[in-house]
């Protein structure tokens, strides 16, 4: 019987069109992992500790997609990097992603990976969203930024309960229907009771705003590399988490196409970490905002300017673009008249 026992990040993948009418995709690390299980053991066994991994592209199982495993808890490799070598493919070529569009086995918007190990017995799963390059992404941290507090997340997660700031899903919902494309991104571990697994289901199953309903709207999520939560629980104190998130989110800026419209628009979280490695990513200081423990947002501008001033960052090209008429900017201002917005605050004035 087929079981899920593992974790795979989300994907992000920018489509654009050439002059010559030419596709150009980019694409974020295609990781995966299992568990160290009985399963993959037995497996790994029997083929002499090589096993296959088929993914599967919205239930389509894609040969040129096929990946290998050679220990739990590794990443899947793709399977056409030569063995002995410390070479690895992390995203599947340009031609392949272009292929499986044109085929419509992968499509604009949401879709569902699967890595499945060859003999049928387990399985991850990870979600591919494909965006036109153009597109404005918000990112939102999770914990204490989405939820009320860092513990709150934790403990919120565990429960089922939705400790979160009241408003955030409705603004969430209001951002993605004007248009912006959002994703999570937090320290959290990979694998565990604070996995990306169990993540997924708190965010889009459990998190509800009190009244209104609304739910979060479905967006990649990224969390480290960890397969426990001590590895990061170890980055959080020693804070290596803020550069873990610096590098992730130039990562994604990466794939934008120079001087396109799209870039990395905004950033939302709840520590000064958090407003740092979003402004060393590009995305400009009066788009960068840190809500407070009492559900109060304002822009980040403590850092911001020994940031600029050490040449961290530059607000140049895409994610400069002028903020005139952006009501995502015109609306939080430094000291802003009646105190600082909530999420529900900021909505009212959008």
């Amino acid at each position: 019987m087929l079981r899920q026992s593992g974790g795979a990040l989300d994907v992000i993948i920018l489509h654009s069109i050439r002059a010559d009418a030419t596709p150009v995709l980019a694409s974020t690390e295609w990781f995966a992992v299992f568990e160290d299980c009985a399963a993959l053991k037995a497996s790994l066994h029997e083929n002499a500790g090589r096993v296959e991994v088929d993914v599967k592209v919205n239930c389509t199982s894609v040969p040129a997609l096929r990946m290998h495993v050679d220990a739990p808890l590794k990443a899947a490799r793709f399977a056409n990097i030569a063995e002995g070598t410390d070479s690895i493919e992390k995203v599947p070529s340009e031609a392949v992603l272009a292929e499986l569009l044109a085929s419509g086995v992968l499509h604009s918007g949401r879709n569902v990976l699967q890595f499945e190990i060859a003999d049928g017995s387990i399985y991850v799963q990870a979600f591919a969203y494909v965006w036109e390059a153009g597109s404005r992404l918000v990112v939102f941290d999770i914990d204490g930024t989405v939820t009320t507090s860092d513990v709150a997340g934790h403990f919120g997660q565990a429960l089922d309960l939705p400790f979160i700031h009241a408003g955030v899903c409705e603004f969430l919902c209001h951002l993605h229907a004007r248009g912006y494309q959002v994703m999570f991104l937090t320290a959290r571990c990979l694998l565990g009771a604070a996995g990306i697994e169990r993540t997924r289901r708190f965010l889009f199953q459990i998190a509800r705003d009190a009244g209104s309903e609304f739910s979060l709207p479905e967006g990649p999520i990224f969390t480290t590399k960890h397969t426990s939560t001590f590895e990061a629980l170890r980055d959080e104190l020693g804070h290596a988490s803020g550069a873990f998130k610096l590098q992730l989110l130039r990562a994604v800026s990466s794939l934008f196409p120079a001087g396109g419209a799209g870039c990395l628009f905004a950033g939302f979280g709840n520590r000064a970490k958090d407003a740092a490695a979003y402004v060393g990513a590009g995305i400009r200081t009066q788009r960068t905002f840190i809500i407070d423990p009492s559900s109060r947002i304002r822009r980040w501008r403590e850092a911001s300017h020994s940031l600029v001033r050490a040449g961290v960052v530059e607000e140049t090209g895409a994610s400069a673009a002028a903020d005139s008429g952006d009501s995502l900017c015109c609306h939080v201002a430094y000291e802003p008249q009646g105190g600082w917005p909530s999420y529900s605050g900021m909505l009212e004035q959008m």
